[in-house]
């Protein structure tokens, strides 16, 4: 998980309540509902939510651009585990471990 939206008053309250414990690189982000009611009486809802979406987006294309294959199963999308010059990747299916871009 990378990205959290919160869509609505509801699931804002329900989150500031449940407190989950989560690392720090997991974004979290609001915006409004997007019922009728509320972007037919608030204009700007509409882009508020956009934004937040695009935002959203953003930051997934941004994190799988520092991901990788692993050059011993294939498996794609390996995350860096390690911010060290040249990075240390971690295979979640065979647990291979490689430094660098490897496979790209």
């Amino acid at each position: 998980m990378e990205v959290v939206v919160l869509v609505g008053k509801a699931a804002q309250k329900a989150w500031a309540i449940a407190k989950p414990p989560l690392p720090r690189s997991i974004a979290v982000l609001r915006c409004p509902h997007p019922s009728p009611q509320n972007v037919n009486t608030r204009p700007a809802a509409r882009q508020e939510i956009l934004d937040a979406f695009a935002d959203a987006a953003a930051r997934l294309v941004a994190s799988d651009a520092s991901r990788t294959t692993c050059p011993s199963c294939g498996t794609g999308g390996v995350p860096e585990t390690s911010h060290l010059a040249g990075g240390t990747y971690v295979c979640p299916r065979c647990s291979r471990t490689w430094s660098g871009p490897a496979a790209g």
